[in-house]
Parts: C-alpha cells; sequence; structure tokens
C-alpha cells in the first residue's frame, strides 16, 4: 500500500500534480490547517464558479487555495474572483490564468504537517558566522545531548560503581512489594 502510494507522488509530480500543504484557516471547515491537498493541472478554461483551484499571485512566490466565486473577461483575458470558505469577503486580487497552478482534486487530513518536516533541510539560519540547514543544527543538538547523557552515565560508572548495583537491588525491591500487596488484594 505505501509502495502504491509513492509510486503514484513520484509519477504524479512528472506530470505536473503539486502537494501542499494548507497553512492558514481560510478554506475551513473543507480544509483544516495542516490538511495536505493534491492540486491537478488542468486547462484554466475548464474551470468554473465553484472549483477550489491553487494559484500565485503576481509577484509572490506564495500558493493559495481558494474556491472560485465568479469568472471574468477583460479586455481579452480570463480571470477569475476567488474566495476563502471562512473569508467573509472575496479576494481583493483577481486570479489571471497564467497564475493558476490547477484545480483541487484530493485532500489528505494531517499529512500537512508531514511535508512542513520536509522543509527543514531547506530552511537556512546563520550559526557561528555560517550559514547551515536548520535540520543539521536539529541533529547537532540532539547528538551533543545524547553523548553528554552517555558520558555522564559512564563518569556515574567510574566514580561510583555500586551505585548501579543499589539502584537495581530497589527497584526488584519494589517490584517484590507490589507484586505482594497485588496478591492480598
Amino acid at each position: 500500500m505505501m509502495s502504491c502510494a509513492i509510486v503514484f507522488v513520484v509519477v504524479a509530480r512528472t506530470h505536473g500534480w503539486q502537494f501542499d500543504a494548507v497553512t492558514t484557516g481560510s478554506m475551513i471547515p473543507k480544509f483544516k490547517i495542516g490538511t495536505l491537498v493534491i492540486t491537478k493541472p488542468v486547462e484554466p478554461s475548464t474551470l468554473q464558479v465553484g472549483d477550489i483551484i491553487s494559484f500565485k499571485l503576481a509577484g509572490t512566490d506564495t500558493l493559495i487555495c481558494h474556491r472560485i466565486i465568479e469568472t471574468k473577461q477583460e479586455l481579452g483575458n480570463n480571470y477569475f474572483v476567488t474566495k476563502g470558505d471562512a473569508n467573509k469577503e472575496p479576494d481583493n486580487s483577481h486570479v489571471f490564468s497564467d497564475y493558476v497552478k490547477g484545480k483541487v482534486v484530493g485532500e489528505v487530513p494531517y499529512l500537512g504537517y508531514a511535508t512542513k518536516f520536509t522543509q527543514w533541510g531547506k530552511h537556512k539560519v546563520t550559526f557561528l558566522g555560517s550559514n547551515v540547514p536548520l535540520l543539521f543544527l536539529v541533529i547537532i543538538a540532539l547528538g551533543g545531548i545524547y553523548v553528554i547523557l552517555t558520558l555522564k552515565d559512564a563518569f556515574e560508572e567510574i566514580m561510583w560503581p555500586g551505585r548501579r548495583l543499589n539502584k537495581e537491588r530497589m527497584k526488584r525491591r519494589r517490584m517484590e512489594m507490589h507484586n505482594r500487596s497485588k496478591r492480598y488484594m
């Protein structure tokens, strides 16, 4: 099942499909924050009022998924008036056909959160004068914690060799007492 999903995603992406996370509540209740939306490329002339489209506004890289509430033509250019289901007013900017990425054809609740984790390797932060991926810093921090805890255990074993044995004896006694008390209940 998982391999079928992976094959679908790989093949779909090579044919222009997009998989994006919903990051705002503008389409609630249709899409909650964290939903993964699946967008299929379509010819803009086939879109109708009521379709949910994925588009970028002119001059930005922000991807938006909103519902078409009206189609218009002005000076030979087709454009769409869109609105988020949770918004009271239509979007300020009209969406021209060139900016439409496709029609939303499916969604998977909560899977959009997972796509955010895959972005960690792309985000860069300045650390000690160098730009490094955020994921690198997280891995280094977790590795450092592991090393410190391992060294602490080794140090305790060297300094107080009988301490671990005492802890194990106490744990066994507690378990015995617990088992005895269970028998008398």
